[in-house]
């Protein structure tokens, strides 16, 4: 397949107009408490805590307190939204290579994305 630059500056557009979206949504970076005076200090206060140890790609903990091994639902909502139901839906057009699994390019940009 062939794309243009345009093509693809939509393409990478519309990537992360999504992520940015499901992150914001959950991450619970559109809320902040009441106690909290600035919103971007908690932002940048929550951001900080995800990207320590990549938690931003782990589903949390669990009753032990031991990381959980599945992926956040943040990045799995993505890979779906994105790849498989999105405007540009490429596994329609490539079903033999996401019939069984995801690309690994395709997960790792997906989780560079969120």
């Amino acid at each position: 397949t062939v794309m243009s630059l345009d093509d693809m500056s939509t393409w990478q557009g519309e990537l992360k107009k999504m992520a940015l979206y499901i992150s914001c949504s959950f991450y619970n970076l559109q809320s902040y408490s009441s106690g909290e005076n600035n919103p971007t200090t908690y932002v940048e206060r929550t951001a900080t805590a995800l990207l320590k140890r990549s938690m931003f790609l782990r589903d949390g903990f669990d009753e032990n307190g031991k990381t959980k091994n599945f992926a956040h639902p943040a990045l799995k909502h993505l890979i779906i939204d994105f790849f498989y139901t999105g405007t540009y839906c490429i596994t329609q057009q490539h079903a033999d290579i996401f019939y069984h699994r995801i690309p690994f390019q395709c997960l790792t940009l997906a989780s560079t994305t969120v």
